[in-house]
């Protein structure tokens, strides 16, 4: 009704509508705060992987040089591998939660858009 004649919308559906802004901005407030707390996690732990990367990598460059200490130098590496394979998971989920985080924004803001212009 409000949306036929805005002019004749009674104080309690202004307020109704006022309420349901307010609301949809809140939703919009929080999806802004958990993505940027998503993301900021997914960074640390990229940061992280990519540094245990480098570093497996120069591992296995001193253990294709090296001719006396292969085998704690490859022990180092098995163990390092280990630890990269344990945070490939959680690297993966923080990476989807970032895309639904976002993907519920996006959403939010596009109701919110639309509920402005009713």
């Amino acid at each position: 009704m409000v949306k036929m004649d805005p002019e004749t919308a009674t104080a309690a559906e202004l307020k109704k509508m006022e309420q349901d802004l307010d609301a949809a901005g809140q939703l919009i407030s929080r999806l802004q705060r958990e993505l940027t707390d998503e993301r900021y996690a997914y960074d640390a732990i990229n940061a992280r992987y990519t540094q245990m990367m480098g570093a497996a990598e120069n591992l296995q460059h001193q253990i294709d040089a090296a001719s006396f200490l292969k085998d704690p130098l490859q022990g180092s590496l098995a163990t390092l591998v280990a630890q990269i394979e344990e945070i490939v998971p959680e690297l993966d989920q923080d990476k989807k939660d970032i895309d639904s985080t976002q993907a519920l924004l996006t959403e939010a803001e596009a109701a919110y858009q639309a509920k402005q212009l009713s």
